[in-house]
């Protein structure tokens, strides 16, 4: 109940300042807000799915600082930025909720600073973050989302050309999550513009990476840029490749974002993401056709927001098509509030005992830290599972 009260809040703020354009009391609600999100996600206990696993580890695994070099088995999986960071909280504070506190302030902080940077729309960009993006960051990619912060950070070097800062900054992101080194790529994808030339270039990359990986799934070893990668392409993509969700990813990850572009072209609405454009073109149809590539689309997520918020408040102000505001914005929200209300609602297995559930169990109830109550049916579906980061 606690996350639909948030985003009704949250409408009545985009109602009031993003629509309404009113200012006073605007930079209040918008600290408040974060707030709410901080204490949502850094009080939480035992809600979420691979935060589950980080738990256990935490508390039956996880050496302090002093004593690092006994983590060594965590080292093996995980990345040395994470495992430190959580031996340092851990050396602080012997108890969980400790470490995920500072990672929901880490994290948080990080995303509602870059709103507030490239949004005048803060607040409806709030919005799609809690529905598309707060489950996801603050409670299952808990090593990937820092190193989706540190690119946060780093993305102007990349707008201004400094490539050697942005390239330490990368290597950074890289000792929280290995798949950060995609990020490496940005500098040459961001040449290439969505021209004829540019959209040739993705279509034949298309075909030639559908058929090779259809010919020869051995080639996911080369596209990945470690082992421990490798696995985790292999597992999702033979998990979930099929005709039908192919077509589905191509129009929810290429066909609607290509739309919405080329809208915004037309419009003359200015997203600052010019830089981002192709790279992002190039991962959704690496994912299209590899489907273990879905989770490189994470470090667009806080960029699609921003670019998706403008979009909305553009349509939603704009005198010249008043006529078909309404039309525009139902097309605009069904794609992705169709997609992530399908994931919310799809189903998923239990660890042990084969019952089957729906994903946002995973995250409803919610506890606190305060009562420590435990969801027998989350525990399940999360027993004997593996970090899939």
């Amino acid at each position: 109940m606690i996350y639909f009260l948030v985003l009704f809040f949250l409408i009545i703020l985009i109602m009031i300042f993003d629509i309404g354009g009113r200012k006073q009391g605007r930079n209040f609600f918008y600290k408040l807000t974060g707030i709410i999100f901080v204490l949502i996600a850094g009080l939480r206990w035992k809600v979420g799915g691979d935060s589950l696993i980080y738990q256990n580890v935490f508390e039956n695994n996880l050496a302090p600082i002093y004593d690092f070099k006994s983590n060594f088995i965590i080292l093996l999986d995980w990345n040395v930025g994470f495992t430190g960071l959580m031996s340092i909280c851990k050396t602080v504070v012997d108890e969980f909720w400790f470490f995920q506190f500072i990672q929901a302030i880490i994290v948080n902080i990080v995303l509602f600073k870059f709103f507030r940077k490239y949004t005048d729309y803060i607040f409806t960009a709030v919005f799609l973050y809690g529905y598309f993006y707060f489950f996801n960051y603050n409670m299952e990619i808990l090593r990937e989302v820092l190193a989706i912060c540190i690119f946060l950070f780093v993305y102007k070097f990349l707008e201004e050309k400094k490539l050697a800062k942005f390239y330490i900054g990368i290597c950074i992101a890289m000792l929280f999550h290995t798949s950060a080194s995609i990020l490496l790529l940005f500098p040459l994808l961001k040449q290439l513009k969505l021209n004829v030339f540019g959209i040739g270039i993705l279509l034949s990359l298309f075909i030639v990476l559908m058929t090779s990986v259809a010919l020869f799934p051995v080639i996911l070893d080369f596209l990945s840029f470690s082992e421990n990668t490798s696995s985790k392409i292999a597992f999702y993509s033979s998990r979930e490749f099929s005709f039908f969700g192919t077509v589905y990813n191509f129009l929810c990850f290429v066909g609607f974002p290509a739309f919405l572009y080329y809208f915004n072209k037309i419009n003359k609405i200015d997203n600052k993401f010019d830089v981002l454009v192709f790279p992002y073109f190039f991962i959704a149809l690496l994912l299209v056709a590899v489907p273990g590539f879905g989770r490189f689309i994470n470090y667009f997520g806080p960029f699609l927001i921003v670019y998706f918020a403008n979009t909305i408040c553009f349509v939603m102000r704009s005198k010249r098509l008043v006529n078909v505001r309404m039309l525009l914005c139902s097309i605009f929200f069904f794609f992705p509030m169709y997609y992530k209300t399908v994931y919310y609602f799809s189903e998923i297995q239990g660890g042990f005992s084969g019952n089957v559930y729906k994903r946002y169990e995973g995250w409803l109830p919610y506890s606190s830290v305060f009562d420590k109550e435990e969801d027998d049916r989350r525990l399940d579906i999360h027993s004997g599972t593996l970090s899939r980061e």
